[in-house]
């Protein structure tokens, strides 16, 4: 990307974090742009999950607090975000004036480690902002109507929240009715309450780690596996976290080795690969797809031999 267009990118940015908001011309104006770029320009940040407000022809980004000058409030990277951005930076040479620039500029605005989510969705983006800033201000929140698929209930939930997930689809936060930390899905919340009382157990707040597969448990499962081209692209793929821990073996095999805290996620990674995957180490891994095949085998037979019966068969449903 050329510099002059990084800038004017930049430039966006610190305009629309103004409170006032700006029009279409007025942005236009300032970045000497056309309008349709200015509406590009909107448009692109958008896809880049950036939050905006329209009021009266005005548009600004969104923050999770009311001081539209804390940039870094405005702009959140997840850790995969950060580290594909960290990435692409890292490849410029290092004779390439940009490098050092754009570095500065990104540690200016964010510290790459404020995990949330941008999306325009009204409802979602709205109890992104909430929760927040009941993180940063220590606040006690209440999750209206949410909807739980492990109790199979639609209840509200007073709690602490104290972390997004690395891929912010969660947030952790301390059920002050259960007296322990749950992983909530934000989809599944209706809406967020950001109470008055402030939080209590912050001694006890604690987040599991999340692995390569975003998948996070007690568990400590050292994993080896040896992968095809078509495998290491797909691993790298869909789980950008995992390439740090992928090495060349040669010019057609790949290796991964890395500690997961749960098996269901490279469980199911391997199954569906399992013809370009070879695991060199991870007996318990191996164990736990062997038992996914057996029961899916029984399930199966299961059904065949009811059919065959004229029974009516309901097949078990997978754990949420």
């Amino acid at each position: 990307m050329e510099q002059p267009k990084i800038e004017r990118m930049l430039h966006f940015i610190t305009l629309l974090a103004d409170k006032r908001g700006y029009t279409i011309d007025e942005i236009a104006e300032k970045l000497e742009i056309s309008r349709r770029s200015a509406y590009r320009y909107i448009d692109t940040f958008k896809n880049a999950r950036f939050i905006f407000s329209y009021d009266n022809g005005r548009y600004r980004l969104i923050t999770n607090k009311g001081t539209m000058k804390e940039l870094a409030d405005t702009i959140w990277f997840t850790e995969e975000e950060a580290y594909v951005i960290k990435t692409l930076i890292d490849e410029l040479d290092n004779t390439n004036g940009m490098k050092a620039g754009l570095m500065r500029k990104l540690t200016a605005i964010s510290d790459m480690t404020n995990l949330g989510d941008f999306t325009y969705n009204k409802t979602y983006s709205l109890n992104v902002s909430r929760l927040a800033e009941a993180m940063k201000e220590h606040k006690k929140v209440m999750l209206k109507k949410y909807s739980s698929a492990h109790s199979n209930d639609t209840r509200d939930h007073i709690v602490e929240p104290f972390v997004f997930t690395s891929n912010s689809i969660d947030v952790w936060a301390f059920d002050t009715e259960d007296n322990k930390n749950k992983r909530f899905k934000i989809t599944r919340i209706n809406e967020v309450q950001v109470l008055d009382s402030n939080w209590e157990n912050a001694a006890n707040h604690n987040a599991e780690l999340m692995d390569d597969f975003r998948t996070h448990g007690d568990g400590c499962y050292h994993i080896k596996l040896q992968m095809d081209r078509m495998a290491k692209d797909l691993l790298s793929e869909e789980y950008p976290l995992s390439e740090k821990h992928i090495s060349e073996i040669d010019g057609s095999h790949w290796l991964y080795e890395a500690d997961v805290y749960k098996l269901e996620g490279i469980g199911r990674f391997v199954m569906g690969l399992y013809e370009h995957i070879i695991i060199l180490d991870g007996k318990e891994l191996k164990d736990y797809i062997m038992s996914i095949i057996e029961k899916m085998i029984n399930d199966f037979l299961g059904s065949n031999t009811k059919r065959n019966r004229g029974e009516e068969f309901e097949p078990d449903g997978f754990a949420d």
